[in-house]
């Protein structure tokens, strides 16, 4: 897997302690019916993250380069739906729908990233080579279910 993209207008090494992980399901917030190659964009991708940071702090270089997704298992289910059900309160026709997914080989690699606000949380670090076909779409969940 290539990651000249990634590593593009940084010096960081995003891929420390990243990992291919083609067993675990993850989730991700995204508009239905089907995922796009827009809810696999990340925020440093979209343009408004490059201008004003610390181009240097590589931890939040990498937090912005990287796709936020999270684990879904039988422990992490709740923790993260109510986490979604947050901005779905309040903006429920942005992104109101889970994907479940899984990575397939060349997709990217995958690091866990935790925070105090999200015990499940990791970032995907796609490859030069991503896009849709990578993954495999195990189901897409209406939040509006959970209301």
């Amino acid at each position: 897997m290539n990651f000249e993209k990634l590593h593009n207008d940084t010096n960081c090494n995003c891929l420390e302690d990243a990992e291919l992980n083609l067993d675990r399901f993850f989730a991700r917030k995204i508009n239905k019916p089907l995922p796009t190659d827009r809810d696999f964009i990340s925020k440093w991708e979209k343009g408004n993250a490059q201008i004003e940071w610390d181009k240097t702090n590589c931890q939040l270089v990498c937090g912005l380069k990287g796709i936020s997704i999270n684990q879904w298992n039988e422990i992490s289910q709740v923790e993260v739906i109510q986490k979604f059900l947050t901005t779905f309160r309040i903006s429920p026709k942005h992104k109101d729908s889970i994907l479940i997914f899984k990575c397939r080989g060349n997709a990217g690699l995958i690091k866990f990233t935790p925070n105090s606000k999200d015990n499940f949380h990791y970032d995907f670090y796609k490859s030069d080579d991503f896009n849709l076909d990578l993954i495999d779409n195990i189901e897409i969940i209406s939040l509006a279910n959970f209301l």
